[in-house]
């Protein structure tokens, strides 16, 4: 009778063991893939929590970027307003108030003139109060004798460009880029522009950026394409 009951109890915590593992079995294929699920989540955010890190130190660093250029741009501001004063100061006592002009003379080749070619050119310059830098510059130019010598070398059909370039009159290795350079008066030391003076026919100023020795004069109205 004893071991009839122990072996019944034997059966009922088998049976009750299959269970068990039958429950644990289907509670698995349950919770496996909510728990991929998740992982799967957790995995997500993590990737968009370091996403959002980087965003943030790319925002705070592209803010101090700015903060930094903004600084620069109004550095920048105050030495040209400074270098202008320093010009109009310099163009004033050397050259007197304006107007200013300048007077350029011609030569053209005997076998590319056209009859009735015109031998001179006279430019006035902008107001001091507008273009101090610019002008100052030119007239240094002009009174140092850079220009002696160089040619109009160059018609865009908009505008016609002059500067260091040697034509039919110049000696072997005239030196012409050289001389700008070496007197220091190379390329003005900033844009200057003032909408007083805007690219309408005949005006003048430097080319290239920041502009120099080169010079042009516009041959037609640029103000559509150049302000």
């Amino acid at each position: 009778l004893v071991l009839c009951c122990l072996g019944g109890y034997h059966a009922m915590m088998n049976w009750q063991r299959q269970q068990q593992e039958l429950f644990d079995e289907k509670l698995r294929e349950q919770l496996d893939p909510m728990t991929q699920e998740w992982e799967e989540k957790v995995l997500a955010l993590e990737e968009e929590k370091s996403r959002l890190l980087e965003d943030t130190a790319s925002k705070q660093e592209v803010d101090h970027l700015k903060k930094r250029v903004n600084k620069l741009q109004l550095e920048k501001n105050k030495l040209q307003k400074a270098i202008q004063h320093i010009s109009k100061t310099e163009l004033v006592t050397k050259y007197g108030m304006g107007p200013h002009y300048v007077e350029i003379k011609l030569a053209f080749d005997p076998q590319a003139a056209l009859d009735g070619t015109g031998d001179r050119i006279v430019l006035e310059m902008a107001s001091e109060e507008d273009m101090p830098h610019a002008v100052f510059w030119f007239l240094s130019q002009v009174d140092l004798g850079l220009f002696n010598g160089c040619s109009f070398h160059r018609n865009a059909g908009h505008v016609i460009q002059g500067g260091p370039a040697p034509n039919f009159l110049s000696p072997q290795n005239p030196r012409l880029h050289q001389r700008f350079e070496d007197s220091g008066f190379n390329s003005i030391l900033f844009q200057e522009y003032s909408p007083n003076y805007p690219h309408r026919q005949f005006t003048v100023g430097y080319a290239g950026r920041p502009g120099g020795p080169d010079f042009y004069i516009s041959i037609q109205d640029n103000t559509k394409n150049h302000g």
